[in-house]
C-alpha cells in the first residue's frame, strides 16, 4: 500500500508564510513613493497595488496624540527620512491610527528617528495621509 503524498512542516510553514517586505531597496514602487509627492495617482496606485503587503523604510514621528477620548490609545504621524523642523523628504505622511499604547515603547516621541514595519491600508484622500498598520517599530 503507497503512503499517500504530505507537505513537510517546512514547506508547509513556508507556503503560508509573508512575502518579503517591500523595502526602497527591492522595490521601485516603493522607493518612488517614498521620494515623490504627498498625494495624487503615485500614492493612490501604490495603496490600491500594494493593500495588506509589508513595507519597511526609515521614518521620523512628526506628531503624536492621544485617539479620540481615549487615554490609553494613540495616532502616530510618521515621514520618511530623518526627522526634520526644516527639511521634507517628499512623499506622503503616514499614519498609525488607533494604536494600544501596549504597543508603543515608553520611550518613543516626537523627532525620534524610527524604523518600521508596516501594513499598507489605505491613502485617506481627505486627510492626504496614508494609513498603515504597524507590525514593527525599531529606534535606530
Amino acid at each position: 500500500m503507497t503512503e499517500p503524498a504530505t507537505t513537510s512542516g517546512a514547506a508547509a510553514s513556508s507556503e503560508n508564510a509573508e512575502p518579503t517586505p517591500l523595502t526602497i531597496e527591492n522595490s521601485e514602487d516603493l522607493a518612488a513613493l517614498l521620494t515623490g509627492p504627498d498625494q495624487g495617482p503615485t500614492v493612490e496606485q501604490f495603496a490600491a497595488e500594494y493593500e495588506g503587503r509589508l513595507i519597511e523604510f526609515d521614518a521620523s514621528i512628526g506628531a503624536m496624540a492621544l485617539h479620540s477620548s481615549y487615554s490609553t490609545r494613540y495616532d502616530i504621524l510618521l515621514t520618511y527620512g530623518d526627522y526634520s523642523e526644516t527639511i521634507s523628504h517628499g512623499g506622503p505622511s503616514f499614519q498609525f491610527r488607533d494604536v494600544d499604547s501596549d504597543d508603543v515603547p515608553d520611550s518613543i516621541g516626537v523627532g525620534d528617528n524610527v524604523r518600521i514595519t508596516a501594513r499598507v491600508l489605505e491613502f485617506d484622500n481627505f486627510r492626504l495621509l496614508f494609513q498603515l498598520e504597524p507590525v514593527a517599530t525599531q529606534i535606530r
